[in-house]
């Protein structure tokens, strides 16, 4: 899914680093237009990946950045 690794590189003007925070669900939908399913699809890929993980009740951090 071109869409999983994306905001992980997006704004090379604040690079995604280890240990921030991803939006929410709701804030990656409006931001990339796609669907629910979309997002939960991206984020399946990138915790199979082991670049993010969730922490119940706090949201999703990135674990590694992918190299370019």
């Amino acid at each position: 899914m071109a869409i999983a690794g994306c905001h992980l590189r997006a704004d090379p003007d604040r690079p995604t680093r280890r240990g921030d925070r991803l939006p929410s669900t709701t804030e990656l939908k409006a931001e990339y237009d796609v669907s629910y399913g979309s997002i939960r699809g991206a984020m399946l890929v990138l915790k199979t990946g082991d670049l993010v993980e969730g922490r119940q009740g706090e949201g999703v951090y990135v674990k590694a950045v992918p190299a370019d």
